[in-house]
Parts: structure tokens; C-alpha cells; sequence
């Protein structure tokens, strides 16, 4: 088992709001390392400052419940998104 950290910009996607209206799963971006993440791993997802109005830290610990794999994003996910999405895991 494996520790990783996945960083939300709220420049680009409301993180936040997102965390408070999801379901008890959330999809999430998986750019690097996609081979390496497994099923059963601790995900720290962490909030970036963005444009500084928010402070930076770990919102939310996860475990990962799935294998990283392409797919859309989750439809309830696009109205938190402030530019363009794409590739996500599940994450729980």
C-alpha cells in the first residue's frame, strides 16, 4: 500500500463545494504515476491556494477503490469545473 497526494487548483475546479456535494465516491485527475497507484492506496487530496484567497493544505483523506483508467468525468463533477476537465480515477 501506497501514500499519494492529489492537488485540487480552485483556479480551475470548485474543490471544495465539490467535496460537499459528492456522493461517497470522487472521480479525480490522475496525470503521473497512473501505473503505480493501486487499488486499496491512501490518497491525501490537498488544496492549492490558487489565487490566494483560500489557504493551501490536505482537505481530505481518501482511499483509492478502483484501478486508474480512462473515462469521462463524473457528470455531477462538471459544474464544479472552471476550465477544462479530463481524465479522472475513483477514489473513495
Amino acid at each position: 500500500m501506497a501514500a499519494w497526494i492529489f492537488q485540487g487548483n480552485p483556479n480551475t475546479f470548485d474543490v471544495d463545494r465539490y467535496l460537499d456535494q459528492c456522493n461517497s465516491s470522487v472521480l479525480w485527475l490522475v496525470r503521473q504515476h497512473a501505473k503505480d497507484i493501486a487499488v486499496g492506496d491512501i490518497v491525501f487530496l490537498w488544496r492549492s491556494e490558487g489565487d490566494g484567497k483560500q489557504p493551501g493544505g490536505v482537505i481530505a483523506e481518501l482511499e483509492v477503490v478502483e484501478p486508474v483508467r480512462v473515462q469521462p468525468d463524473d457528470p455531477e463533477s462538471l459544474k464544479f469545473w472552471k476550465g477544462e476537465s479530463g481524465v479522472a480515477t475513483g477514489a473513495k
